[in-house]
């Protein structure tokens, strides 16, 4: 292949939005940080456009927040802790931090004007009197580890307090900056404490069962929005906002709640400056308020923070992503996105295997769907496939006649056909099915996720095949073992099928397997660079080209010789690949849709 580039062709902005944190200096500089599971992002324009924040930019995060300096911290869902002098333009891991992820940050200065980091974890509360250089636990009196949420009190100079909040309804106040706790949550539900923040009307604390406010006789009392879940709370000029899963309310020092019109998910609230409110939401990104939260407006632009493992392409250049916390969109460009409702999130997408028919089937746990192309949106196929209680959909595919199959967390395998009951294919050992492939002639190709032991937190990866389905009884149909990958890590693999040729990736481990139906099954395995996860491949004749949390590679199947395609995407997660006879189409962590073209290969 020529030394060439990939094209942006567009993206399906928004996501879920964790952690907002404004800059202290938000006067002057204007800056915000976003916390993804696709990635921390940093806007310097008052939250109106984003871009990704340097080395932390495709990193899943936790939470970021600013001390009163403008250092800013940044903690990711693996359990890192980073660290960034410039406004989070560069980032620095902090080597010293190795107590697990970090659900909340919180900082406060003491007597003698030093910086107090607390860092709330699922194991308890930590302590750091230096930045992040150095860390003591601080748990001494906590019934409750699970910490979600700190607030340090305004005095906290004078009267070294501080609240926490833990997931297991436990509500705690230290009087010595963290030394000792008592349990303080006195007329609190038995509810997750999700929030905690000080405002003019005293100390607020959001629950999974509504916002309390603390009274002069160190007792909680309901002050409204009873029965709904609180996610975060902010003060706005006078007016406090509240985050819940039914969307933003807002009250004055009345405490009477008014629904806004963002009536989305709530994840994360701020208020930076006089009359102006960002909301991080479930699905939609951030929204903007000038008018302290009466009205708002979506400021996604450059905001690609959807997380879609779940990736489909049908005809020429339509697509259907859907996101891990259940959003899903539809584009006939790659350029344009349109969300789809959805009653449940989707775990299977799958595109009609003909190129001249852009039509999709999805399914959720329990149910298949089928695309509805005059409504753009899914609608339940007319007989369902019988699941026990404890299993669930994992895998689905489409043959060119519309007959479905999926597989199931407990390793079964169902062929429903146009008219007819679901019927059991039998798949021989034990597993998760989270792969299957059909054939031009009818065969069939199923990938199995299995635990090696109970003991052992490794698993293995299994293609097996089945020539043909047996009719017209599918229980019947014959499966032999193709392939397997053993010791991994993750439950983690991918696999692609045509012309004889079977590929399955996992890891930094590419296995492939020639099938032709009177020759021996011959295995060869590619080993490439230690750190590389595959997400998706397709066969491009002989070769392979896979996509990976660093990029897309192509590899030589006869030498096992791989080079990365383009430099765009270097180092970029990629999560779904397609090929054309002229070119590919890549699918980025976050949502963006990027295109390569052969036209010029030699």
């Amino acid at each position: 292949m020529q030394e060439r580039d990939w094209s942006r062709i567009g993206a399906w902005t928004g996501g879920a939005v964790h952690s907002l944190a404004p800059s202290p200096r938000f006067a002057e500089d204007q800056l915000v940080l976003a916390a993804t599971n696709a990635g921390l992002f940093r806007s310097v324009d008052s939250g109106r456009t984003w871009q990704r924040a340097g080395s932390m930019g495709y990193i899943a995060m936790r939470c970021a927040a600013f001390d009163s300096s403008g250092t800013a911290f940044a903690a990711t869902q693996a359990g890192a802790l980073a660290i960034s002098t410039d406004g989070g333009a560069r980032w620095q891991m902090l080597d010293t931090w190795g107590f697990g992820p970090i659900n909340a940050l919180a900082f406060a200065t003491d007597e003698n004007g030093d910086a107090n980091l607390f860092a709330a974890t699922d194991d308890g509360i930590y302590r750091s009197p230096s930045r992040g250089t150095s860390w003591q636990s601080t748990n001494f009196g906590l019934l409750d580890l699970e910490i979600l949420c700190l607030a340090c009190a305004p005095d906290f100079a004078e009267s070294e307090t501080i609240w926490a909040g833990g997931a297991n309804g436990g509500l705690y106040r230290s009087r010595n900056a963290g030394r000792a706790w008592r349990e303080a949550g006195h007329g609190l539900p038995d509810a997750a404490v999700q929030c905690l923040v000080f405002t003019e009307a005293g100390l607020l604390a959001g629950t999974e069962a509504g916002l309390f406010r603390l009274t002069d006789d160190n007792a909680w009392a309901p002050c409204g929005l009873e029965g709904l879940e609180v996610n975060c709370v902010a003060a706005c000029s006078g007016t406090l906002l509240v985050g819940t899963t039914s969307g933003v309310f807002r009250a004055g020092e009345d405490l009477q709640w008014h629904p806004t019109g963002l009536g989305e998910p709530a994840l994360a609230l701020a208020c930076p400056a006089n009359g102006s409110a960002l909301c991080g939401t479930a699905r939609s990104g951030i929204w903007r308020s000038d008018d302290s939260g009466h009205t708002w407006q979506c400021t996604d632009q450059g905001l690609t923070a959807h997380t879609p493992p779940l990736v489909a392409r049908a005809g020429h250049s339509t697509f259907l992503l859907a996101d891990a916390l259940g959003g899903a969109a539809h584009s006939d460009d790659g350029a344009m996105w349109r969300p789809i409702p959805t009653d449940e999130a989707l775990v299977c997408v799958a595109a009609h295997p003909s190129s001249h028919q852009p039509a999709f089937i999805a399914a959720t746990e329990r149910q298949v769907l089928a695309w509805d192309a005059g409504a753009r949106a899914f609608q339940p196929t007319p007989a369902q496939p019988s699941l026990d209680d404890d299993d669930a959909i994992t895998a689905l595919a489409l043959t060119r006649n519309n007959n479905c199959l999926v597989g199931t967390r407990a390793g079964r395998c169902k062929i429903g056909i146009a008219g007819l009951d679901w019927r059991d294919i039998v798949l021989p050992g034990a597993g998760t099915v989270t792969g299957l492939h059909f054939t031009p002639m009818g065969g069939l190709f199923a990938l199995r996720i299995a635990a090696q032991s109970q003991d052992d937190a490794r698993f293995s990866a299994e293609v097996w095949r089945a020539p043909a389905l047996a009719q017209p009884d599918p229980e019947q149909t014959v499966w032999s073992m193709v392939m397997a990958l053993d010791g991994l890590r993750a439950p983690l693999a991918s696999l692609a099928v045509a012309d004889g040729r079977a590929v399955l990736a996992a890891q930094n481990v590419i296995a492939q397997a020639y099938t032709f139906d009177r020759s021996p099954i011959k295995v060869r395995r590619i080993s490439v660079e230690p750190g590389i996860a595959f997400t998706d491949m397709a066969l491009y004749g002989p070769d392979t080209v896979l996509a990976s949390n660093r990029g897309i590679l192509y590899v030589k199947s006869a030498t096992g010789a791989h080079q990365p395609i383009g430099k765009a995407l270097v180092d970029i997660p990629v999560v779904g690949l397609f090929v054309e006879h002229n070119g590919l189409w890549a699918i980025t962590l976050g949502g963006e849709v990027w295109r390569y073209s052969f036209e010029q290969d030699d």
